[in-house]
This record gives C-alpha cells, sequence and structure tokens, in this order.
C-alpha cells in the first residue's frame, strides 16, 4: 500500500480534516476523505468560509502532500463549527456510486446518469491544469465526451472530446454547479447576447434609473480588472453610489459603497447576467437568498452622506470593513480603530498572518469599501 493511501484511509477511519496540495498547481482542496480507491480519492470539501460544497476526485498522481495539523486547519474548524450552529451549510451530496467499478468511472457514471454539471481538471505536458465545467456526454477507457459550458458566454458551448488520462480530478457537487445545472437549456449559444453597457455620459443619472427598475448590473472598477462586482444599485446619488452584492452561487454577498472615479465600466446585459438573475430568482423563491446572519433588506437614504454613515457605523460596532484606497491598497479584515477629522484619516486595525497592525488611511484616498458580507463575521473567529 502506498503512503498516501494509507495517510487517506487513516484520515477517513478518524473522520480529520484534511488539506490536499497538488503538483504544480496552488489550488488547495480542505476536506474529509469520503471515498478512496487504488488510483484516486474523493473529498468532501469546504469553501474558504467553512461552508460543505460540493466534493472533489484527486488522482493520486497530481497530489504532492497532504497535510493533516496546522494553524489553517484549526482555523477551518473553527469556521466549520460556526457553519454549522449558522446552518450555513449546502446540502451534502450523495455519493451513490457502484461498487464494482474503478473510483473515477464511478463518478464519470454517475455524473453521465444524472447529468450533473462538473468541472473536469485535465491536464496535458508543458500545460497548466485546465478546469472545464462540462456535462459527461459519455466516455470509455480511452475518452470521455464532455458538453462543455461557458457560463459567460454561450456561444462558446460545445463538444469536447478529452483523453481518458489527461482528466486528474473532478469537481463535482458544488453550490454553483447545482444551481446552474437546470439552466443548461438556456445557457446555448441560440440564447448569448452580447454584452451590453453604459456609455458613462451621466453616471448619476443613468445608475439612478437601475436603482428605480432594480436591475441587476455588473460593475468593473478601475485599476484591478481581476474581479467585478455584480448586484443591484440601492442608491445614486451626485457623489456616490452603494450596491448589494450577489455572489456566484445567486445569493447575498454584502454591500459595496463607490465613488464615481473608481468606475470603469458598467455591465447591463450579459449571458452571465442572465443566469446570475435566474439563480437569484430561484433562490427568493426557496427563501434561501440571504444567510440567517445577513441583513438582505437594509435600507440606504440618498440624501445622506452615506460614506461618513458607514465609517461611524462601522467604528462604533467594531465591525469588519475592506477598504480599497489609491494609497494604500485593499485592506481585508480592517477594523476602524480611530478616525481623525483634523487630518481627514483612518486608523484601521488589521490582521495579516496573525500579526496585527495599524494603517492609516486618508478619507479622500478611499475609492471602495465592502462591507456586512459573511467574511466581516467570520473574521472575529
Amino acid at each position: 500500500m502506498s503512503e498516501l493511501k494509507e495517510q487517506l484511509l487513516k484520515a477517513q477511519k478518524r473522520r480529520k480534516l484534511i488539506n490536499v496540495y497538488q503538483v504544480n498547481n496552488e489550488v488547495v482542496y480542505t476536506g474529509y476523505v469520503k471515498r478512496v480507491g487504488s488510483q484516486a480519492f474523493i473529498l468532501e470539501t469546504y469553501n474558504d468560509n467553512g461552508i460543505r460544497d460540493g466534493g472533489v476526485l484527486l488522482k493520486n498522481v497530481i497530489v504532492d502532500f497532504i497535510e493533516t495539523d496546522s494553524f489553517d486547519l484549526d482555523h477551518m474548524k473553527k469556521l466549520i463549527l460556526f457553519a454549522d450552529k449558522q446552518k450555513l451549510h449546502h446540502e451534502e451530496t450523495e455519493l451513490l456510486l457502484p461498487s464494482a467499478m474503478e473510483l473515477t468511472q464511478a463518478l464519470l457514471t454517475l455524473l453521465q446518469n444524472q447529468q450533473m454539471l462538473a468541472m473536469l481538471i485535465t491536464t496535458r505536458a508543458g500545460k497548466d491544469e485546465q478546469y472545464q465545467e462540462s456535462v459527461v456526454v459519455k466516455f470509455d477507457d480511452q475518452q470521455i465526451l464532455v458538453d462543455r459550458i461557458d457560463k459567460y458566454d454561450f456561444q462558446k458551448r460545445r463538444t469536447v472530446v478529452l483523453r481518458a488520462d489527461e482528466v486528474v480530478g473532478i469537481e463535482f457537487g458544488g453550490q454553483e454547479m447545482a444551481s446552474l445545472t437546470p439552466l443548461l437549456s438556456q445557457m446555448v449559444p441560440a440564447n448569448h447576447v452580447d454584452p451590453q453597457q453604459l456609455v458613462l455620459t451621466d453616471l448619476p443619472g443613468q445608475l439612478q434609473e437601475l436603482v428605480s427598475s432594480q436591475q441587476l448590473a455588473i460593475v468593473q472598477p478601475k485599476n484591478n480588472r481581476e474581479y467585478f462586482y455584480i448586484g443591484q444599485f440601492l442608491v445614486a446619488n451626485a457623489s456616490e453610489m452603494i450596491m448589494a452584492m450577489v455572489d456566484g452561487n445567486g445569493q447575498f454577498g454584502g454591500y459595496v459603497w463607490f465613488r464615481y472615479d473608481d468606475i470603469q465600466q458598467v455591465i447591463t446585459t450579459s449571458d452571465y447576467l442572465s443566469v446570475i438573475a435566474a439563480v437569484v430568482a430561484e433562490n427568493k423563491s426557496w427563501h434561501r437568498f440571504a444567510a440567517p446572519l445577513l441583513n438582505a433588506d437594509r435600507a440606504f437614504d440618498a440624501n445622506d452622506n452615506n460614506f461618513l454613515r458607514i465609517i461611524g457605523q462601522s467604528q462604533r460596532t467594531q465591525a469588519v470593513i475592506r477598504f480599497r484606497s489609491l494609497e494604500a491598497g485593499t485592506i481585508t479584515g480592517g477594523v476602524i480603530k480611530r478616525i481623525n477629522k483634523q487630518n481627514a484619516t483612518l486608523t484601521v486595525s488589521t490582521v495579516d498572518d496573525d500579526i496585527v497592525q495599524e494603517k492609516n488611511i486618508g478619507l479622500e484616498t478611499i475609492v471602495e469599501m465592502a462591507f456586512e458580507y459573511l467574511k466581516t463575521y467570520l473574521a472575529r473567529l
């Protein structure tokens, strides 16, 4: 028996939380071992918030090492316990796998039979792993035929043949993929729409129309192309805007405040917006749009100075708030310790790798604030 298999079986028997580190891949999976095969194993996985989120099959050949004891795992156990108490976990994925098959083939059979959307992780010599969101059409020992989905651009949906030995992992049963599976018939080339963005001539007035219509939109900030916000505008006055954010699961993701000069573009129509709108509507119909501890119904007055109100309230409650500043970059998990009105600065206490620091931020340099999202609660644990 290999050392890896022995470690996995021991972790499974003792119900130990583990981290799995991959060869030539920075993605780390955290979870509990559910099945151990001769060439692969399955983890019940948890996301960064400690919420159970489906599973992943990983072939032994891509595992660098597994970790069973660390500060990171101890912290994750606290998050999982918190999610238990707050009833934040998604439904557990049932693994009704054919027992006579090798583990990878058994999972592919389940995915094919149930037409579940899954993420196939493939690798080729000299190339990085590729993540392909797909439905398994059919497979044999040599190749796997998949219907590859692109939720951002329906035109890119196509049938792809993968070599069986290229597939080194499969993510399945997660909340986002479970939400998208019923929409597979929507995400087809015939339903593609070209993205439409606002021509930014009178942004406050244009956004006020979106406030009135309660339409979802995508906001791309300047100087940070790595992420975007999707959500509904709540306030748009002469100097500031506030959005209620939506995450990739179509659930409430807190609030974000912007200055107008931080906005690169606002997209009002796209394939992804239509998908998220459908998932949000479904979540709301089942009363699962917002986690119980989050306030998704907060109201803001467009006549107020919301910038000062948000900062003042965060200081009084010592709530975690995330700033993006022109001079200080992004601060995650910051708590406001002092507001100095004389020199127009904030002193923010941050925790980075267990080191508590205080940083001063000029009020006029703040271009974005995110608050009342799940991680602001988890940061206190």
